[in-house]
């Protein structure tokens, strides 16, 4: 992608693009936002199906 590049002075010298950072910037904040919201969602999702356990348990035990 052109971000980093290599030279061959006194050894090997690696260097990065301003775009490297660009890139840093808003690529890291987005993963976080992502998973953020992903967890989120993933703890909403058990507690409603626990709930939704516990309330199916209560129903079967007063039936008998």
């Amino acid at each position: 992608m052109g971000y980093v590049s290599t030279t061959q002075q006194d050894g090997l010298v690696v260097s990065a693009t301003k775009g490297l950072l660009v890139y840093a910037i808003i690529t890291v904040p987005l993963v976080l936002v992502t998973m953020g919201t992903y967890f989120i969602f993933e703890l909403a999702n058990r507690r409603l199906m626990s709930q939704a356990g516990k309330t199916a348990s209560k129903e079967s035990s007063e039936m008998v």
